[in-house]
């Protein structure tokens, strides 16, 4: 696909930084990736290869007591016919599950691309203006989580995980390592059309494939609908077992009465739609999805119809000067009503909810922020200045909120939630949105 580097350009300054309104955010994703044919096709201009820095990956520590384990696998639902599957009529997922295993002396370090056949397509694509000797990196860096490591004895609740569109399933390693850690398992999956992914037989399906349909809100709102059936499908293959032996053998460590969805960016509205959709989804969390275009059209059916159980939207807030925003053709009034028409799109969606809405955002971070960014892709954060909270601080925020926030509303005092958390992290802000018919 042909990509105008003039529209790449407008691309990677929405990727890297965060847009203060829901409203702006998603209607940028809307027109900002799906407009390019995605991260998959993106070519950078000469300047932000220039200023791109070459930085060698190294992912955080997971800080929980669980040692951790991963494992890939694919299905393919042979009840959805696909035709922009290259090797299948049929929609066929790749999924690699996190999950708490026993502590091990000996094994294998999983890689952090699990596909390598993946990394050519990455250099090929110069996947979001990435110099090749970083993207070189990830091809050598290793996880903290051993592969295909037997799971430890216990009940733990599961959460799906949703990429951006045009994001590799790899780059949320961080997030799902740490929550695996704590003792949830994570299925990760990428969705077909709307990630970058290698399948078995090696071809490539990527958010290029949607072409023109990108541009269209309707087109959308089916996506969201077929990638929460993605999600389902998932869910069921692993209640009822139906997967590769080493993901067979994490089915009885999940409790399914604690079951719940997150996404980013585009995937974090697939997360809330699967949540109003499937029954054993109890909650969900939205990392810096927006739900309507500027003319307030729906990018996701729960945008009209509102929430139907709980659900935590934790979005960005960069931290610009009167100077930075200049740079960008704006005044400090301009950013400061984009902001407060967000949350009012916030509240609308609240007031037309059942279910209760969590509002979140954290100090200095950027759209990538919720992803692997800060630490393998700096510059997608740095690149258009600001003041950017610092990598592993913005991490520790990002995973406790999601932590505690599922670990609550799991429990049985979901009303714990949040807590203290704003007292133990001065960047976090949070606050519950009004509910349907004024409920508490």
């Amino acid at each position: 696909m042909a990509v105008p580097a003039s529209s790449v350009s407008w691309a990677i300054e929405y990727l890297s930084r965060a847009i203060t309104s829901w409203i702006e955010d998603h209607s940028m994703a809307s027109a900002h990736m799906r407009r390019i044919g995605v991260a998959f096709a993106l070519t950078a201009t000469a300047r932000i290869a220039r200023s791109q820095q070459h930085a060698s990956a190294a992912l955080p520590a997971p800080t929980g007591r669980f040692d951790i384990g991963t494992t890939v696998f694919t299905i393919t639902d042979s009840s959805r016919a696909d035709s922009l599957m290259k090797g299948t009529r049929y929609r066929q997922l790749n999924v690699q599950l996190w999950y708490p295993v026993d502590a091990r002396r000996g094994g294998v370090h999983a890689r952090y691309l699990a596909e390598p056949a993946l990394l050519p397509v990455l250099l090929g694509s110069q996947y979001y203006g990435i110099d090749s000797a970083t993207l070189r990196t990830w091809g050598e860096l290793t996880t903290h989580a051993w592969l295909n490591a037997a799971p430890r004895r216990g009940s733990y609740p599961i959460l799906t995980f949703s990429h951006g569109l045009g994001v590799v399933r790899a780059n949320y390693t961080s997030l799902v390592e740490e929550l695996a850690s704590h003792g949830f398992v994570l299925a990760m999956i990428d969705h077909p059309h709307s990630g970058v992914a290698v399948m078995p037989d090696g071809s490539i399906v990527s958010a290029a494939d949607l072409g023109n349909a990108v541009n269209d809100p309707a087109a959308t709102r089916r996506r969201a609908v077929d990638e929460a059936a993605d999600i389902t499908f998932v869910l069921d293959r692993l209640e009822r077992r139906t997967v590769a032996p080493s993901a067979a053998a994490v089915g009885p460590t999940i409790d399914w009465r604690r079951a719940g969805a997150i996404g980013h960016s585009s995937g974090g509205l697939v997360a809330v739609e699967a949540c109003n959709r499937d029954a054993r989804l109890r909650a969900c969390a939205d990392l810096d999805g927006g739900p309507v275009t500027p003319a307030g059209e729906p990018m996701a059916d729960f945008a009209a119809r509102g929430v139907t159980k709980p659900a935590l939207v934790l979005r960005s807030q960069p931290l610009y000067s009167d100077e930075d925003l200049a740079r960008r053709g704006r005044t400090r009034a301009q950013w400061d009503a984009t902001g407060n028409a967000s949350m009012a799109a916030l509240d609308s969606l609240g007031g037309r909810s059942s279910g209760p809405l969590f509002i979140a955002r954290v100090a200095g971070t950027g759209h990538m922020s919720f992803s692997d960014g800060p630490f393998t892709m700096p510059t997608t954060l740095t690149q258009f200045g600001g003041k950017i909270i610092d990598a592993t601080r913005g991490w520790k925020v990002i995973t406790t909120t999601l932590r505690e926030y599922f670990g609550a509303i799991f429990s049985t005092q979901p009303e714990r939630f949040p807590g203290d958390l704003m007292s133990r992290f001065p960047e976090l802000t949070l606050r519950r949105s009004l509910l349907h018919n004024g409920m508490p």
